[in-house]
């Protein structure tokens, strides 16, 4: 029902549909979001992150723009922010630093 590029989205990780342009705000979240997320960070993120029990707090200010641009940085922090505010229960776990 999507179309090529819609479809390859759907199997891709979830901070790189949104990097890619979609909209957080626009698709249906499910609660397995929060651990898709809790991983596309550990794997993508790994030296920008900090943990304290349960909690993961992203240090934006250690990920290198070489490796992320400035802009996708900035994308992958509103988007967290907004999952944050939007669904607090889900993502208790993150801490956006």
């Amino acid at each position: 029902m999507e179309g090529v590029e819609g479809s390859r989205l759907v199997f891709s990780p979830l901070l790189v549909r949104f990097i890619s342009g979609a909209d957080p705000a626009a698709r249906a979240v499910k609660v397995s979001d929060s651990g898709r997320l809790r991983n596309e960070l550990q794997t993508m993120l790994t030296n920008a992150l900090e943990y304290e029990g349960d909690t993961i707090r992203v240090h934006f200010d250690r990920i290198d723009p070489m490796v992320i641009s400035q802009d996708r940085q900035i994308v992958i922090r509103r988007t967290l922010e907004w999952y944050k505010e939007h669904h607090p229960v889900w993502f208790r776990w993150l801490e956006v630093a």
